[in-house]
């Protein structure tokens, strides 16, 4: 009875593990999102943009 107790407790603890490495992940993956992706996309996207029009008017 003592060692499923045991067992129990550890398969307990080793799920918190997993949940707390699940949310490091997640929160390297959000911060790049944050910091890095989504700026660039700010500043990319107008200038696509930009640019895909000198490109349509200068060719007419």
């Amino acid at each position: 009875m003592e060692q499923a107790k045991k067992f129990v407790a550890t398969d307990v603890k080793n799920d918190c593990n997993e949940n707390s490495t699940l949310m490091e992940t997640f929160d390297v993956i959000d911060g790049f999102l944050e910091r890095k992706l989504f700026p660039f996309i700010c500043s990319a996207v107008p200038l696509y943009l930009i640019a895909h029009l000198v490109v349509m008017f200068s060719r007419q």
